[in-house]
């Protein structure tokens, strides 16, 4: 059990190192390199860099509670369907029948990588 929160932790700090990542690529369009330097100082790259901190951590705490084909599928497939939904709400990303089929699909997969690793 503790294997899993560990991994909801590194789940949850992919999606919001990749949403921190992504907010401030929304701000660098066209940027010289005195910018982009100053860009280095703006909140969502600490944000980014700390969530790392913690994925890397909490992923390697899961790895020791879980099965490495279970922790690296479940974290990297849940972050998957966590980043697309604060796409589709916080950066207005197009959602179509297919994008959901493919979410779901990654759901069905994910269950069966876990449910066969029991």
């Amino acid at each position: 059990m503790i294997g899993w929160i560990y991994l909801v932790i590194a789940i949850g700090a992919n999606i919001v190192a990749n949403s921190a990542l992504k907010a401030m690529a929304v701000s660098m369009h066209a940027l010289s390199i005195p910018e982009f330097i100053a860009v280095l100082s703006h909140r969502s790259v600490w944000v980014a860099a700390l969530s790392c901190a913690i994925l890397v951590g909490s992923y390697v705490l899961a790895l020791s509670w879980l099965p490495l084909s279970v922790a690296y599928a479940s974290v990297t497939i849940l972050a998957l369907v966590g980043i697309n939904a604060v796409a589709i709400v916080f950066f207005n990303e197009s959602v179509s029948t297919m994008k959901l089929l493919g979410i779901g699909l990654c759901c069905l997969g994910i269950a069966a990588i876990v449910f066969g690793s029991l």
